[in-house]
């Protein structure tokens, strides 16, 4: 019996969702992950050693229609070709073309609404089709996942779902308790904080830019701040190359680009901070939690489900005063409540976030769906 799991990117397939699809393998399905790739690509080789991979056609940040319209055809084709029992759809255009494909033919299908993108933080246009192509796409799905609260109640004011679709919040994508462990904190000279995301505007890394102006005015303790993310370029929406040379130039950030191992990372700082202005469920805290270290975000939708007062600091205001308050709060705090921060962090994530949960969830619908 084949499955398809469709992604937009082999980095994603690759982090996110190869637990799952290991864990559909070890049932007996006959996976297929659908991305794009190159055959230079790491990730499409080490994932190619175990599963059926096709190649698809897919522009995330574009808003060219031909180019969507080519990707509801190669969708459309791999499920005529390959004839899938179920297709699993992650992030917004695999969502929206992977089930208007899934739908032309019959077949069965889950969703994971994973994030809702730049066109749901203000009411446009754009946002007004995108709901109207969610609610053709999402009319016959088997079940429709969300990962936080806020997205499930904006389908359901919108009216997105019908009554009658099968609807779940998981606690996020999860994350791999065995492989991110937790590791003590080291008490230091220096407080060092960590940003883990997509070089893009929506991410709030501009107002972090203007907290850490901030915080270097108002003391002389010894704080860092290390960025690691993707530049993004193809993004309308992302920060220049030569804005990051000319912050890393003042001092304000080191930044290390894209990296293959956030764990040694993540171990060395001693808080992570992500302004983002709207998540699914944020990937990064999750794993910063998995081994030990609060967070700071904004009090946004998938961000203040997981981040409260036990294990990191929320911040009311959308403002860089407000992220200049909690940086500087965290580092003035003293090394055992820090730690203890960490500890509670690690906690949450075992008992609420293991990534098995959402795996379970998964074999749970699709056995339900066979009976």
């Amino acid at each position: 019996m084949k499955i398809f799991i469709v992604g937009n990117s082999s980095w994603g397939i690759y982090n996110f969702r190869l637990n799952l699809a290991n864990s559909l393998k070890e049932a007996g399905y006959d996976v297929y992950l659908i991305f794009p790739y190159s055959n230079e690509d790491r990730y499409f080789n080490e994932l190619s050693n175990e599963f059926s991979c096709l190649k698809l056609k897919i522009w995330p940040n574009s808003l060219n229609p031909f180019k969507d319209l080519t990707t509801f055809v190669h969708l459309s084709f791999f499920i005529a070709i390959y004839k899938p029992k179920y297709i699993l759809n992650f992030t917004i255009k695999p969502n929206l073309y992977g089930s208007l494909s899934s739908r032309l033919f019959k077949k069965k299908y889950i969703n994971n609404i994973t994030g809702l993108g730049t066109v749901f933080i203000k009411k446009t246009l754009l946002s007004k089709l995108v709901i109207r192509l969610y609610k053709l796409a999402l009319y016959s799905s088997e079940c429709v996942f969300f990962q936080n609260e806020d997205d499930f109640k904006l389908f359901n004011k919108n009216k997105i779902i019908k009554n009658s679709t099968l609807t779940k919040i998981l606690p996020g994508s999860g994350v791999d308790i065995n492989k991110f462990r937790y590791a003590e904190m080291k008490e230091k000279n220096v407080v060092e904080f960590l940003y883990v995301g997509r070089m893009i505007d929506e991410k709030g890394v501009y107002e972090l830019i203007k907290a850490i102006e901030m915080v270097k005015k108002k003391t002389d303790k010894k704080i860092t701040f290390k960025f690691l993310g993707d530049l993004d370029l193809n993004n309308p929406r992302a920060i220049s190359k030569s804005e990051i040379d000319c912050w890393v130039k003042s001092e304000l950030i080191s930044y290390s680009g894209f990296t293959d191992n956030i764990i040694k990372h993540l171990i060395k700082c001693d808080c992570l901070i992500l302004p983002s202005y709207r998540e699914g469920m944020p990937r990064a805290v999750l794993e910063a939690f998995a081994v030990g270290r609060p967070a700071i975000v904004f009090d946004v939708p998938g961000c203040r489900e997981i981040v409260d007062d036990k294990t990191g600091i929320k911040c009311k205001d959308i403002s860089p005063s407000s992220l200049a308050v909690a940086i500087l709060k965290i580092a003035n705090t003293n090394f055992n409540t820090r730690k203890k921060l960490g500890e509670n962090a690690r906690k949450l994530v075992v008992k609420s976030y293991n990534e098995q949960k959402v795996i379970n969830q998964y074999l749970s619908v699709i056995q339900d769906s066979e009976k």
